[in-house]
């Protein structure tokens, strides 16, 4: 869910931000030159958005089943919240036909737990319980940007404050489990703060951005 959210906002920034550029090239080469761009509506639409998650927040869903090739993963009792008390920040420097888009996401607390999970599938199968909580989650964007040449490469920084997972019944095994359970918590607790991190998130943003461009331009 948190996930979600994260790219939920950065796509409409993105997505504002590149119409707002490509409006302001076209007026310039009609002669209306402004000297900035406008971000307030990008602001504007984010604010909606985390006004709108308020109201699912916390949130309670008491079975959900999602396919997995033929094989079904079962979540039952899901209960989250937090996501909504997500910070957000967007800024903007414009200097003639260039400029840097920064977005920075900050997620000071969020929870999640399901009673039950199930899945049937023949390699990773079981029934057991799961949960997560997160605390001070920071995500933090840089991007440079040409109004004719698009976006160009994405600067990444991440941070977690401290982060816990727990996970049981993992193919009806325990020690399993507790492995699987520990190798999350060093991921999101060290991986997440890691410069290797960083860069592989930052090459999935470029391609992001990338197909994102190609969409725009063909509007």
């Amino acid at each position: 869910m948190k996930l979600v959210f994260v790219f939920a906002c950065f796509a409409i920034a993105c997505n504002g931000f590149v119409l707002q550029a490509r409006r302001d090239y076209h007026k310039q080469r009609r002669g209306d030159v402004r000297s900035n761009t406008n971000f307030e509506y990008i602001i504007n639409m984010l604010n909606e958005t985390i006004a709108q998650l308020k109201h699912y927040d916390p949130l309670d869903v008491e079975s959900r089943t999602f396919k997995i090739a033929s094989y079904d993963l079962t979540f039952r009792n899901v209960h989250l919240e937090g996501f909504s008390g997500i910070k957000h920040d967007i800024s903007s420097v414009v200097n003639g036909e260039s400029g840097t888009l920064q977005i920075k996401l900050n997620l000071p607390g969020a929870s999640g737990s399901t009673k039950s999970w199930t899945l049937n599938a023949p390699l990773i199968f079981g029934e057991g319980d799961a949960s997560f909580s997160v605390q001070n989650a920071k995500l933090s964007i840089s991007l440079p940007y040409s109004k004719t040449g698009g976006f160009g490469k994405a600067k990444v920084h991440t941070s977690m404050g401290k982060a816990k997972v727990s996970l049981t019944g993992v193919n009806n095994d325990e020690i399993l489990s507790k492995k699987i359970t520990n190798f999350m918590n060093f991921l999101l607790n060290d991986g997440f703060n890691h410069s290797l991190f960083q860069d592989i998130l930052g090459k999935l943003v470029d391609q992001f951005l990338s197909k994102f461009q190609e969409f725009i331009n063909s509007m």
